[in-house]
């Protein structure tokens, strides 16, 4: 195929459709209690318009089988975006709306990374787009088989089989604050 593929890799989008802050705002609205997972987690945010224009860039830069990462500054605290949240919509947080902490998912980090530890990133031309120094180019067939494997777990829902199996083909992924956590590959 002439198709060439290249990965964008960045973090929440404000606004957009499962963005936090418009939840933020329809809990304000609706009961006054704002949920946050914990008083310390941290995420990466950017604009729409930021983000569309780091992909077109991208899509300039790109010759196929890049994994690229847009800098998003620094986290963003999410008990500090709720509290700036509740405030924009004419409120005191803590007296007109109260913050309920609830506890991380399972799954879900505390703190979200650009990347694992071990993959490190180039410059490229543009300064806000880094490139992986992981490759995506691998092995079709192969991956074709894997992912036959997992699919096979998911018909019969043997969903410890399908988490290993997911496992095998990201070894890289690590679970967090899960019951999955006994799975992960040792390397």
């Amino acid at each position: 195929s002439k198709t060439k593929f290249i990965i964008n890799r960045f973090g929440n989008i404000l606004e957009s459709n499962g963005s936090v802050v418009p939840l933020f705002r329809k809990q304000i609205k609706l009961n006054k209690i704002v949920t946050v997972t914990d008083e310390k987690a941290t995420r990466f945010f950017m604009s729409i318009s930021q983000a569309i224009e780091l992909i077109f860039e991208s899509l300039k830069i790109g010759k196929g089988g890049e994994v690229f990462v847009f800098d998003m500054g620094a986290a963003k605290n999410i008990f500090n975006l709720a509290t700036e949240t509740i405030k924009s919509e004419g409120y005191l947080p803590h007296e007109d709306v109260k913050i309920k902490f609830t506890g991380l998912r399972p799954g879900e980090k505390l703190h979200e990374k650009y990347l694992e530890n071990n993959i490190s990133l180039s410059k490229t031309e543009h300064p806000k787009i880094y490139k992986s120094k992981l490759n995506a180019n691998f092995d079709l067939v192969k991956l074709n088989k894997m992912l036959e494997t997992l699919f096979c777990f998911a018909k019969t829902n043997e969903i410890k089989k399908m988490v290993t199996q997911m496992k095998v083909i990201v070894p890289e992924f690590k679970s967090m604050n899960s019951t999955y956590e006994l799975l992960d590959i040792k390397n």
